[in-house]
């Protein structure tokens, strides 16, 4: 976890953040289907996400379900004061997520979600 915050921290340019010791204790009591990926992908989520220098539960993607990883989790959410780029990384977090890290197959989902709101 700790690798991960440092990494995200430095390629979104922020600042290295803490977690909050109920986050640890969410983030060790998770189902990780999608193993070091899905977690990956879930503390980058948090980094983007966070406007502290501590995330807490509140910012991770598997907070509202208890770290239990099923549809209602992944229903996603649009938290207030976010740039319309940190919204589509969340998504594409969010896909990439969904499909267990694989990438063609998230790929093939986001044309098709983006080739449908361009139609639209």
């Amino acid at each position: 976890m700790e690798h991960f915050l440092r990494k995200f921290a430095a390629a979104h340019h922020k600042r290295v953040p803490r977690l909050t010791g109920r986050a640890q204790e969410l983030l060790l009591g998770a189902e990780w289907p999608g193993n070091v990926r899905q977690l990956e992908n879930c503390i980058e989520q948090a980094v983007v996400l966070s406007e502290r220098d501590t995330i807490d539960v509140d910012v991770l993607p598997l907070a509202e379900a208890g770290g239990k990883r099923g549809s209602e989790a992944s229903k996603p959410g649009l938290p207030a004061g976010l740039t319309l780029r940190d919204l589509e990384q969340q998504y594409i977090l969010q896909t990439l997520d969904g499909v267990g890290g694989n990438r063609t197959q998230a790929a093939r989902q986001l044309g098709s979600a983006f080739a449908a709101c361009s139609t639209s």
